[in-house]
Formats: C-alpha cells, structure tokens, sequence
C-alpha cells in the first residue's frame, strides 16, 4: 500500500476499493468514503483518508499534549530573551531611492529654431 501516491483520482479509489463510480458517489453521500479533496474533473482524493476509510490504516494517533507543558525554568528561559525589534520609521523607505522631489527636467523641443535663416 505504500506504494500508492498521496493524491488518488476518482478510477484509482474505485480500483482500491473494488467500487464502481456510483457506489462511490453514494458510500460520499453516506458519510463512509472522504470527499474529494478537489471536485471536478478529474477528482483527488487524499491516500491516507481512503485507506482509513477502507480499514486498511489504523487511524492516526492522538497528539499528547501534556508532554508540551513547559517547565518553570523553561519559561522563565523563553520570557528573559531578548527580542530585536526593528525601529518604525516614518515613511516608506527603499533602498537606492533618493528622498524628495526631483526637480522637473528642461523641456525638449522638436523643432530647432536657434539655427539662423
């Protein structure tokens, strides 16, 4: 089973599970198969969602929490850190810009007319 990828169209869960596409559809509706992950054409299914439903993987086991209690010492460790903060400075700054504005360029002509006639 290992072998299977982690996204499965709609034909492979039928084949894993010896399903015709309407019995898929009714065992979605019915609660006992996952849904799709995406809807459409061609439909994804997640492997490990289909296995677990099929019975062919135990269900995950529940996360002990209990083990991320943090000690006294630790907290204490965490809180007495000191954090950088950047400064907020006023304005949007980017770098390589120049503040202020430019002063507006000579105007251009198209035509010469300081050539005598």
């Amino acid at each position: 089973m290992t072998t299977l990828p982690p996204r499965l169209t709609t034909a492979e869960v039928c084949a894993l599970a010896r399903y015709g596409r309407s019995t898929l559809a009714r065992e979605i509706r019915q609660g006992r198969m996952p849904p799709p992950i995406r809807s459409g054409r061609p439909q994804i299914f997640l492997r490990d969602a289909v296995l677990q439903a099929l019975g062919l993987l135990a269900p995950p086991e529940p996360i002990n929490q209990s083990s991320w209690d943090l000690t006294d010492h630790a907290r204490d460790i965490l809180l007495a850190r000191n954090l950088r903060h950047r400064s907020a400075k006023a304005g949007r700054v980017v770098p390589g810009s120049v503040r202020g504005a430019a002063p507006p360029s000579p105007p251009r002509l198209a035509i010469d007319n300081t050539a005598p006639r």
